[in-house]
């Protein structure tokens, strides 16, 4: 009979992730937890609860895993804010457990490259987490990202934000990890942008509101900013952090004061037929970006493949 085994995961973290006066905040991690053998994992969207005096329980997500070794788990069928789940293997693993969130190949760390805005917290499944196990007993996991927040004042719609470090270090995509020692370090399949996206739009007021974004943990003394709206504008903006401490892992941390929204570029903004086709009309001689801003469906519609277009589509 093919033997199975099962790790439970208890996930008790709290997030710090209050209003507070600090430019620092602690996401205070450490998910713990008992084994008694076997886990698999997937696509993780793992969010935070209900705030609690300030702080932020983690909670599985229905369809959350992980990987052990690079064997990825069942993924889980869970009730809504539920803090402890156990995922299941469809084979026998051995020690030691190299464990990660989310689920990837082995020696592997996967930070998010493409990441939806929400209000208050960041994306689901965005902070990647890892665990080393060598014998039965106890289990902690520990944050491998940190959380970048950086405040968008203005009159506009955004619909779409890239981020990157300004030494184009890689912050995303795939990185090896040492399991052991929780360091990481850049692939092939790393990635130097950060697709960040506010979905239907985020309307921006004379108050902050904020982008937060996280990125594997490390030195980050500017940023590069770049603000889509819904009209077309663009704007290209650098952001320096508060102090010239790094950005530590389970943490988040603040950047300059907020960035008052001002195109100083513009997009040709696709957004129906008409104005897809319009685009492929003019897109060998056309000298902005393309902004799309919904889905179309050419469904009985001509068209003739675009050539010739040298700038970024978003």
């Amino acid at each position: 009979m093919k033997k199975f085994s099962r790790i439970f995961f208890a996930v008790a973290a709290l997030f710090a992730f209050a209003c507070t006066t600090d430019t620092t905040e602690d996401l205070g991690v450490e998910l713990k937890g008992q084994t008694t053998l076997t886990l698999s994992l997937e696509e993780s969207r793992t969010q935070l609860g209900t705030a609690v005096a300030g702080l932020y329980p983690v909670t599985w997500s229905e369809d959350d895993a992980i990987s052990v070794n690079g064997v990825t788990s069942s993924a889980i069928s869970i009730s809504e804010n539920q803090s402890v789940a156990t995922f299941t293997f469809n084979e026998v693993l051995s020690y030691p457990y190299a464990i990660a969130y989310p689920a990837t190949t082995a020696g592997k760390v996967l930070f998010a490259d493409q990441q939806a805005h929400t209000e208050g917290t960041f994306a689901e499944g965005a902070a990647a987490m890892y665990g080393y196990k060598t014998a039965e007993g106890g289990l902690a996991l520990n944050h491998l990202t940190g959380v970048l927040k950086i405040g968008v004042t203005g009159d506009k719609t955004l619909s779409f934000a890239q981020i990157s470090n300004a030494d184009r270090a890689p912050i995303a995509g795939e990185f090896a990890l040492n399991f052991e020692t929780g360091e990481v370090t850049p692939t092939a399949a790393s990635k130097e942008v950060i697709s960040y996206s506010f979905g239907e739009g985020l309307a921006l007021t004379s108050e902050a509101q904020y982008i937060l974004a996280t990125v594997p943990a490390g030195e980050y003394d500017e940023l590069y900013v770049t603000l889509y709206d819904t009209e077309g504008g663009v704007m290209y903006v650098t952001v320096g952090a508060n102090d010239a401490k790094p950005l530590a892992a389970g943490k988040v941390r603040e950047f300059s004061n907020a960035i008052v929204y001002v195109p100083n570029a513009e997009a040709f903004v696709i957004r129906d037929v008409a104005s897809l086709k319009a685009f492929g009309e003019q897109a060998a001689t056309l000298e902005k970006n393309a902004l799309v801003v919904a889905d179309i469906d050419m469904t009985g519609e001509a068209w003739t493949p675009i050539e010739g277009y040298a700038k970024t589509v978003i």
